[in-house]
């Protein structure tokens, strides 16, 4: 899965490196507009208790007002 700075894929772009629990790196971390999934759905951490958003399989979507620019962690759910 990948994560992107700007909208539609565009920016700076960082490939979430296995499954499980992974922090983004510095210089992405609350900069997060868009992502691609692969065949694993993932659940972003954005700092908002109950209201993290999970990204299903096979998807490719820019990040709701309420949620971009906050990621700071991805948990990638492999089976």
């Amino acid at each position: 899965m990948c994560l992107w700075e700007w909208p539609n894929g565009g920016g700076a772009r960082w490939d979430v490196p296995h499954c499980l629990e992974n922090d983004v790196p510095s210089w992405l971390r609350n900069k997060t507009s868009s992502v691609r999934t692969h065949a694993n759905k993932v659940t972003l951490y954005v700092g908002l208790p109950g209201d993290d958003p999970v990204i299903g399989q096979w998807t490719s979507t820019n990040l709701s007002p309420q949620h971009e620019d906050r990621t700071y962690k991805v948990w990638v759910w492999c089976d």
